[in-house]
């Protein structure tokens, strides 16, 4: 993987670690579970990200800071993700169709990929603007959750392979 790649590939997940775990990781979040399932799965399974404030050990001045910043960037990541969902089902229409039309699909994947662009842009900015918020250690142990994640979802590829492979 090119070297460019992989940054914008990391900066993205760090985005994500920070808009979706650190929002969602305010103290009213915490300790609910969802309908049968177990402590480690809260609020419709993302315990692990729900707790990363409290992995990170944000104080509540961070907190209140990253709550800031994510609501000055909703009104612009919010009608990306709404788009984004729109496109996706036309495409799975247009995949579902009686008869591929192979243009339209490619068009409308051209079109995801606009969107899905637009909105990797969106995120980046707003990492840009909690970064300066976290301490170094903070930042650190991000990258450190960042990497124990993408290690879980590599072994979790592999078992996938493995079991495609016995059928």
């Amino acid at each position: 993987m090119k070297t460019g790649t992989k940054v914008i590939l990391t900066a993205g997940a760090v985005g994500m670690l920070a808009l979706g775990a650190i929002a969602m990781a305010q103290p009213e979040w915490s300790g609910r579970e969802g309908p049968g399932l177990g402590p480690r799965f809260r609020h419709g399974g993302f315990g692990d990200r729900l707790r990363l404030g409290e992995r990170l050990g944000l104080t509540q001045e961070q907190r209140s800071q990253i709550k800031s910043v994510l609501e000055n960037h909703r009104s612009t990541l919010e009608p990306l993700r709404e788009k984004l969902m729109a496109e996706r089902n036309t495409l799975h229409e247009l995949i579902r169709a009686d008869k591929v039309d192979e243009a339209a699909i490619r068009a409308q994947v051209a079109k995801m990929a606009a969107v899905e662009a637009d909105l990797a842009v969106a995120r980046a900015k707003v990492t840009q603007e909690i970064q300066p918020l976290l301490s170094p250690e903070q930042k650190q142990r991000a990258k450190e959750l960042l990497t124990k994640a993408e290690k879980r979802r590599a072994e979790f590829r592999e078992r996938i392979a493995k079991r495609r492979g016995q059928d």
